[in-house]
């Protein structure tokens, strides 16, 4: 049994050219999605460092407290905006 599939191992990898494959960054796609990821980075941080920096130290609990506060908050002025609108 294990022969076998040793053999189907080797037949299946004579059956792919890696002599002359090519690296995945050279797909268009690849090279858009990282040039998004570039971009992605580059943007400006939503907290301010010394905020992003203390949450950074906290624990789980914590971390998720703030991060439901934020959200609230976020929330809480897209409704002040959709009332003034």
């Amino acid at each position: 049994m294990q022969q076998d599939a040793l053999t189907n191992i080797e037949n299946e990898s004579n059956y792919f050219d890696f002599d002359n494959a090519f690296s995945a960054r050279e797909l268009p796609i690849i090279k858009k999605l990282q040039d998004n990821a570039k971009n992605e980075s580059t943007n400006p941080a939503l907290l301010d460092k010394d905020i992003s920096d203390w949450l950074s130290q906290q624990d789980h609990h914590t971390k998720t407290q703030v991060h439901d506060m934020i959200n609230d908050l976020v929330r809480h002025v897209m409704d002040l905006k959709t009332v003034q609108a």
